[in-house]
């Protein structure tokens, strides 16, 4: 069924071998869909232009974060009500768009919550996020699932700052911030073997998240036992990460 005022953004990068399957399936769920392209090498836009739907192509690699905000950007500018984030890669399922777009009639924000990962690495990654996060936000158990669903209205309020792949925690940290009503939903996924998170980037993820709790600090809503061990933690989590963020830069250079 298609609501006319509901949007899918897709961000993709290299999904030549993917794309042109999963927008076939998105379009049974909605008929407004935008694609936003970091800069593929392949034949991903090609592809893309074969379909209904509207496209955003960027000349050079910008990052996940940007053509993130690019797409809800063109959300907004277009007058729509709620906007859906989903991967290219066909990991998520487009079956599932409905119940997302279900869960935002009483909701702002609707969190996929994965029961497979990628990879071993992102399965401990996930975990370790899952420890600290949850002194923050108990219910929230895959907060760097990249399948959500958000209300246009809340999103206008976000002044989002995020470059890299941090945007999934910071689009929670920020609903939380304005006392959002969220929700999250169980999502079958197909992981791929292939990645484009590197290890860098799970350092810098962790940064911006100890970077976000000493910025709010004071506006913090938790308990105070685990407000005094966010705060002293997350400065020192931010120290051990900047320096090895500065060593993994060193060595990809």
């Amino acid at each position: 069924m298609s609501l006319s005022r509901d949007i899918v953004v897709i961000p993709v990068y290299n999904e030549s071998a993917h794309i042109g399957a999963v927008l076939p399936e998105v379009l049974k769920h909605t008929t407004h869909v935008v694609v936003v392209d970091n800069a593929s090498k392949d034949d991903t836009v090609a592809i893309v232009k074969r379909f209904p739907v509207a496209f955003i192509a960027h000349d050079k690699n910008q990052g996940k974060a940007q053509s993130i905000k690019d797409g809800f950007k063109y959300a907004i500018d277009n007058g729509f009500d709620n906007a859906i984030m989903m991967d290219g890669d066909g990991e998520h399922d487009p079956v599932q768009i409905p119940q997302f777009l279900d869960a935002l009639k009483h909701n702002d924000f609707v969190l996929g919550e994965r029961d497979v990962f990628r990879s071993k690495r992102r399965s401990i990654v996930n975990a370790w996020s899952k420890v600290w996060f949850g002194l923050i936000m108990p219910g929230i158990s895959d907060p760097q699932c990249g399948y959500k669903g958000i209300r246009i209205s809340l999103l206008r309020t976000m002044d989002i700052q995020s470059e890299g792949f941090g945007i999934e925690l910071e689009l929670i940290l920020e609903a939380f911030k304005r006392g959002a009503k969220i929700q999250t939903i169980p999502i079958k996924t197909d992981p791929l073997a292939k990645t484009h998170v590197r290890l860098i980037d799970y350092v810098r993820i962790n940064n911006f998240f100890d970077r976000w709790v000493i910025k709010n600090r004071r506006e913090l809503r938790v308990r105070k036992l685990y407000k005094l061990l966010l705060v002293p933690g997350a400065g020192i989590g931010l120290a051990i990460g900047t320096l090895l963020q500065w060593c993994l830069s060193l060595v990809s250079r």
